[in-house]
Order: C-alpha cells, then sequence, then structure tokens
C-alpha cells in the first residue's frame, strides 16, 4: 500500500505494522492472496509534539536578575502540526487569563512569577515560567551629623555621624551600604554610627539596592577641637 503516496510492502503474514508521520494524511492498502484481492484506506491525525511557546523578558536586568526599568514579556506560541487550541497566562498557577499570540504583557514594580500554558488541538501541553523581579525606585540616605557648631562653619567638637537607609516599597533589598571620610579613596560598610575626631573629611556616603538603583550623598565636615 502507501502511506500519502509512499509505498510499502510487508512481507507475507497476517499482520502489517507501519510508522505514520506527524500530521494528516490517508493509508491506501491492499492484501493478496490465492482466493483474490482485499484493499481499504484509512485516514490519520497524528501529533505527538507539544506546542511550541517562545517568550522573552526585555527590561533592564543586573547579575541578581532585577530590573530597574519596567519589563515587558513578549510572547508567541505556535503549532505547526495540529495547531493551537489556547494559550492562557496566570500570576498565581491558579487563575487563568484566555491570550492571544503574540502576547505583549507589561510589569512595573514588584516580584511575581508569571505562569505561560497552551494546548495543541490534539491535546499536548507546554507550560513555562518566568520570574520577573522590578524595582525602578532609588534608596534614600539619611545622615545626622551631632556636634557641637564653631564658626566658618567648623564643629569645635568630636562629631557623631549617624546613617539611616530605606528602599521604598515593594523593595528589591539592599546590596551595598557604605561611607568613605577621603572622599571615596577608602570605604567601609556601614553598621553602626561613627565618629570624626579632629580633621577635615570629605564624606561620602553610597547606598545601593539589588536592582543597582543606588543614593550617594557628599558633605565635607571640618572638626577643630584645640583651642589657639
Amino acid at each position: 500500500g502507501d502511506l500519502n503516496g509512499a509505498l510499502f510492502t510487508c512481507f507475507p503474514g497476517l499482520s502489517c505494522s507501519r510508522p505514520l508521520p506527524e500530521g494528516t494524511g490517508t493509508a491506501n492498502y491492499q492484501a493478496l492472496s490465492v482466493n483474490g484481492t482485499g484493499n481499504g484506506s484509512t485516514d490519520w491525525k497524528l501529533d505527538t509534539l507539544s506546542p511550541d511557546i517562545n517568550a522573552g523578558l526585555v527590561g533592564s536586568f543586573n547579575g541578581l536578575d532585577w530590573s530597574d526599568t519596567d519589563v515587558t514579556l513578549n510572547a508567541s506560541v505556535n503549532d505547526a502540526t495540529s495547531g493551537v487550541s489556547y494559550f492562557e497566562s496566570s500570576l498565581d498557577n491558579a487563575t487563568w487569563t484566555p491570550q492571544t499570540s503574540p502576547l505583549t504583557l507589561n510589569f512595573s514594580d514588584g516580584t511575581r512569577t508569571l505562569y505561560l500554558h497552551a494546548v495543541d488541538r490534539a491535546g499536548n501541553i507546554e507550560s513555562v515560567q518566568y520570574e520577573i523581579k522590578v524595582d525602578t525606585q532609588a534608596p534614600q540616605l539619611t545622615e545626622t551629623i551631632t556636634g557641637t557648631s564653631g564658626s566658618n562653619p567648623w564643629y569645635i567638637s568630636d562629631v557623631l555621624v549617624a546613617i539611616a537607609q530605606s528602599d521604598p516599597f515593594p523593595s528589591s533589598g539592599i546590596q551595598y551600604f557604605a561611607y568613605s571620610k577621603d572622599g571615596g579613596s577608602t570605604w567601609i560598610n556601614y553598621t553602626a554610627p561613627f565618629t570624626l575626631s579632629e580633621g577635615v573629611y570629605d564624606l561620602q556616603m553610597h547606598l545601593v539596592d539589588n536592582a543597582d538603583n543606588q543614593d550617594l550623598k557628599s558633605q565635607e565636615i571640618k572638626v577643630d577641637t584645640t583651642v589657639p
């Protein structure tokens, strides 16, 4: 017989088996015996392959997979054999929203997991998921300088410097929090308030969140505690 025109022959026997190719077609067959000829045909539809979901995220991602800009997801789904039956998305893997292909979704600040699900007309399933982390807001430094002010503007006592940090909700968390007393040549991780004694200081304060948003402040502090 033939499978969509591709001829086949089986050895003599009571059964004949041939694998069907993907797609649709018609199998024509006949059997010959001393008593005559029998023939027939059968149509088939075969799709063993899952749909193909192609998706990508567009944003400004760093090594920690955070983006400091809004993120766009572009996705499409295709199935070359039986065709796509339905395509849907979810943010909780429980409540699903029907989608069309191609699909564009935009995401701003926050973290979420996006699930994409496609099923073809043969019932084959493809599922993918993406973790999307966005933080577009810069963290904030707040310094408190405590000391006795003199003139010009000098402090005439030791100075206590306390630095507070905050990252607006939803926060990606703090990656780096440090200060320098020499204009940025030497940096020290900030853990507690510190004292500046006699001298002139180019105080630099640097705060970076996990999305690489940052706040950088500088202040000159002059301390002279010695009477003339």
